[in-house]
């Protein structure tokens, strides 16, 4: 009896530490940039050439499990394994699809939360920068 209560203890802690952020798109600014400096470099510069670009998709990450899901139109589209580093409230995440280089970087501080995702190929970077989205930590 004692091993079961120190198990769902364990099972409490482990869902109440896990760090679940959900990110919900429904426009974004679309564009390239040819960056050598990064990802934060390109995401600052925002090309002549833009187009607004309607979604409706969801982002769902466990960080602490290192895991991502993306839902497109509400249908589960791909899985994947992800990295991130923060710094504060802001987070990069890349996510592990074998011969590809894409990712996010958000905000999370609620004066200052932003969006956009970013697909590189060399120096070249395709951005979609969220105009209408929603942030929700937790679960």
């Amino acid at each position: 009896m004692k091993l079961f209560f120190i198990g769902f203890a364990l099972f409490i802690i482990g869902e109440v530490n896990s760090q679940i952020i959900r990110i919900r798109v429904y426009q974004a600014l679309e564009y390239s940039e040819f960056d050598t400096i990064g990802v934060f470099s390109a995401i600052q510069k925002v090309s002549h050439e833009t187009s607004v670009i309607e979604a409706n998709c969801e982002y769902v990450m466990d960080l602490s499990n290192k895991w991502s899901k993306f839902y497109l139109n509400g249908v589960l589209d791909t899985e994947s394994e992800l990295t991130f580093q923060n710094e504060g409230s802001l987070y990069a995440v890349n996510f592990l699809y074998e011969g590809f280089d894409v990712g996010v970087v958000f905000n999370l501080d609620s004066n200052n939360e932003t969006f956009d995702w970013f697909s590189r190929t060399g120096d070249y970077y395709i951005i979609s920068k969220g105009l209408k989205f929603e942030i929700v930590k937790g679960s």
